[in-house]
């Protein structure tokens, strides 16, 4: 017993390694955890939302089941971190893992939505309509936006993309986001509006040229 007692008091970079195992058991616990609500998500309460009249309540079972899951193991690390004696450098790396599942997660949960939100209302507003331009933006716009809140250092909770205006020869699109990584703030720009370039590129959609018809009329002519 004193052996077990002594091998569990053992110190390896100012943490016992009784200290490592509380840390991995609340991974674990997380991923455990993870595994059971997801087959709540897929069983129990799947079956009763297949009772209900409402559709909602299907859509926001396939929204959140599985971005559930990353977000239990993000909270058994983020809690598991408190068993440990940590020094400033491996705080802030166990700050940046937490922070990258969180992100994950809200990022998964976000494009989760815009594909629900697309299927379910937005596609079925646009098959009624006769115009084809709708048929042409939609894609560009939900692809867009996917990949945005993809994009390291986006805040995908403040995101709009949205028509303003009819220029000249262009329909002007606005897209507004947060940065959260200021330090980097011009590469992100630079990846978001490639990603835009690059779905419109994918649409075969080109860049409007801009083009003007002048008539001359002589008015000395008979």
């Amino acid at each position: 017993m004193d052996f077990y007692r002594s091998l569990l008091n053992e110190t390896y970079f100012n943490n016992t390694i009784s200290q490592y195992l509380f840390f991995f058991v609340c991974i674990v616990i997380g991923i455990i955890s993870g595994k059971i609500v997801y087959y709540i998500f897929k069983g129990q309460l799947r079956k009763l939302a297949t009772k209900s009249e409402t559709k909602l309540d299907d859509y926001l079972i396939d929204i959140f089941e599985e971005p559930i899951f990353l977000l239990l193991i993000a909270m058994g690390v983020w809690v598991g971190k408190f068993c440990l004696t940590l020094n400033i450098l491996a705080e802030k790396f166990f700050g940046n893992i937490i922070f990258v599942l969180f992100s994950m997660t809200v990022t998964w949960l976000v494009i989760r939505l815009i594909d629900m939100l697309v299927k379910h209302y937005i596609d079925p507003l646009v098959a009624k309509s006769e115009s084809k331009l709708d048929d042409q933006i939609l894609p560009i716009i939900s692809k867009s936006t996917k990949t945005i809140v993809s994009i390291q250092g986006v805040n995908p909770n403040n995101l709009t993309i949205r028509s303003v205006n009819f220029g000249p020869f262009s329909l002007d699109v606005e897209i507004v986001y947060w940065i959260t990584d200021m330090a980097n703030w011009k590469s992100i720009t630079h990846e978001v509006n490639m990603s835009v370039k690059r779905n419109l590129d994918n649409a075969g959609i080109e860049m409007a040229f801009p083009t003007e018809t002048h008539y001359v009329i002589n008015q000395n002519s008979s």
